[in-house]
């Protein structure tokens, strides 16, 4: 990848993670206190070091934030309106169990190609991370799902 394509990929990674960080502080106050609240905040964290990272990746090839690409609007839509509709541990895990996937995806779609400087170790990192969100959201999940749910499936 040039610069002005590697610069465009970070800008999308970096508006994704600090979507994914206010999501993550939507949700917080459905969860409670418990270790799965702890998880959260991390990942919270997590994306917003994430997005911080790459704005300084993108800094470092003598550029700025750019504006987020318009099907990241539609995406983050409708991420929201699943936070919105969740009120309970479960449907919270459960959007972020979306919200995850949706991260891990683009992130590994991303990992496959080269970069310029150590942007490829970045995204790479960013992954690791990434998929050790997904898979405690989703043994959250279940574990929630075990208890008590009100998610639904059709029958």
């Amino acid at each position: 990848m040039n610069e002005r394509e590697t610069i465009q990929k970070l800008n999308t990674l970096m508006h994704l993670d600090r979507e994914a960080a206010r999501l993550y502080t939507e949700v917080i106050p459905t969860i409670g206190e418990s270790d799965v609240a702890m998880d959260v905040q991390r990942f919270r964290r997590d994306h917003a070091r994430h997005a911080d990272e790459c704005w300084q990746a993108m800094r470092d090839l003598g550029s700025d934030a750019q504006p987020a690409i318009p099907e990241l609007d539609d995406f983050i839509r409708m991420h929201e309106d699943a936070v919105a509709n969740s009120g309970y541990l479960d449907t919270s895990l459960m959007s972020l169990f979306m919200l995850e996937e949706a991260v891990n995806f683009e992130y590994a779609e991303s990992a496959q190609d080269d970069y310029p400087g150590n942007v490829k170790e970045l995204i790479q990192q960013h992954l690791a991370e990434d998929k050790q969100h997904l898979q405690t959201v989703r043994d959250d999940l279940v574990a929630a799902s075990d208890v008590a749910t009100s998610v639904r499936f059709g029958v």
